[in-house]
């Protein structure tokens, strides 16, 4: 790469010119500058490394910044390309982003005072390229990083040492994990999982930058919740070992900052993953929780580990454990109007489908079906992995009761849910339908196993 242009600047701006099939002068013309000051920045001579003439050619070819610098362009050395192009997915993607960084650093070559590029973590979460000289102007970034000389950390004054975060800070950082909650019922957990991983290393980078230990506290839950939701998305996505893993750091994590509601409420997460593999543990997991939640409140906490614990002695077919869960957990419900961010999901219909689901394991159609149907009753349109969930726990109860055309009617219903919305819940009920609609000829009953061939 040349010392004038490391990162093929020139080169790129001329492919998407050329895409655009826009002429210089068109563009010189929308960036306000001369068309011998694009050529010379096209050849490398001039190359603009100052991020807002970066962004306002950017937008003139109308591309996006990030595949204007990280895409492969031609008229680029390929070598030199791809080697340009794997730091940049080591420093966003990989594990060791530091290290990546520094490798970035090696190749940038001198740059005048202030112009160096930089990576910042803005509070929202956010992340953008700037130069040290907007960083020093902005007061509302966290955390940069150098992309060119030395990789260091500025807190977010500009100022070179001394970083803090606020407790302002902190809870906006928190926000985004709400947000990925909402999400999660319309995309599936496919396409959050990289999200929150990556919303977690920012997260985890910051820790130790707290003002005072308060903020720390909270910076450690919010790195707990994201480790809950990870592991959640990636028990969805069918990825059960992983889920695991980031359960059971998210309860190491919330014990750490002294967060009992939370740390109970991860347990009952553990069991769920330990399922039908692991009755067992899963009975004692929820139960551990259940006990811990008692004490630690609030009560919508203990109805949502009384139904972890539920689904558990199912497993194990335990009917009367289950009947006395259930049982705790509506009054419980009852009591207590109010819920922690991460109970967002337990209303009256969560409670009916919970309780539904433990009967299905148990095969008793008859304690089930009221429940599913009213549980199915009460989602909203947008909740799309929700119904296919709550779908095929109907049909299988339907189906348990011998009700097997109803329940290939609902089945259809299910897997045009799981289409719209991937979730390894749905398709593992969806498997588990299939067995019980073996002998029957009715078109629905046909059609669902043909489908179900695919899932």
């Amino acid at each position: 790469m040349g010392a004038s242009d490391p990162w093929s600047i020139g080169p790129r701006i001329r492919h998407w010119r050329t895409a655009r099939g826009m002429s210089r002068r068109t563009l010189a013309g929308l960036l306000g500058r001369s068309e011998s000051w694009l050529e010379m920045a096209e050849i490398g001579k001039r190359a603009p490394y100052r991020l807002d003439d970066l962004i306002d050619i950017a937008r003139a070819l109308r591309v996006d910044l990030g595949r204007l610098l990280g895409e492969p362009a031609p008229g680029i050395e390929d070598g030199e390309q791809q080697q340009l192009l794997a730091l940049l997915r080591g420093a966003f993607a990989g594990r060791e982003p530091i290290a990546a960084l520094a490798a970035l650093a090696r190749i940038t070559g001198p740059v005048e005072p202030g112009d160096e590029l930089m990576l910042v973590v803005e509070a929202g979460g956010a992340i953008r390229l700037v130069n040290r000289r907007e960083m020093f102007k902005t007061g509302g970034a966290l955390v940069g990083i150098s992309l060119a000389g030395s990789v260091g950390w500025l807190d977010r004054d500009g100022e070179l040492t001394g970083a803090t975060i606020s407790l302002q800070g902190a809870e906006r950082l928190g926000l985004i994990v709400a947000e990925f909650r909402c999400l999660d019922d319309e995309v599936g957990p496919g396409p959050l999982r990289t999200g929150v991983a990556s919303h977690l290393g920012i997260v985890e980078g910051l820790r130790g930058w707290g003002a005072d230990d308060r903020v720390e506290r909270e910076l450690g839950r919010i790195a707990a919740e994201l480790e809950q939701l990870g592991g959640y998305l990636a028990y969805n996505a069918g990825r059960r070992r992983q889920a695991v893993d980031l359960l059971r750091k998210a309860h190491a994590t919330a014990r750490r900052v002294q967060d009992d509601q939370l740390a109970a409420y991860v347990l009952g997460w553990v069991s769920v993953a330990a399922g039908e593999a692991r009755p067992g543990e899963a009975v004692a997991h929820a139960d551990s929780g259940l006990d811990h939640a008692r004490k630690a409140g609030p009560r919508r906490l203990v109805a949502a580990l009384c139904l972890r614990s539920a689904r558990a002695h199912a497993l194990v077919g335990d009917v009367g454990r289950v009947k006395a869960r259930i049982d705790e957990a509506r009054k419980a419900f009852a009591e207590d109007p109010e819920d922690p961010a991460w109970l967002y999901w337990l209303d009256r219909g969560e409670l009916d489908a919970q309780a539904a689901s433990a009967y299905v394991i148990l095969e008793r159609p008859r304690d089930a079906e009221p429940l599913s149907r009213d549980a199915l009753g009460r989602l909203d349109a947008g909740q799309v992995q929700q119904a296919g969930l709550r779908q095929t726990s109907l049909a299988r109860t339907l189906a348990f009761a011998g009700q097997v055309e109803e329940a290939a009617v609902v089945g259809l219903d299910a897997y045009r849910s799981y289409q719209r919305c991937p979730a390894d819940w749905t398709r593992r009920n969806l498997r588990e339908l299939a067995p019980l609609l073996r002998d029957s000829r009715d078109p629905a009953v046909v059609e669902l196993r043909e489908r179900l061939t695919t899932v």
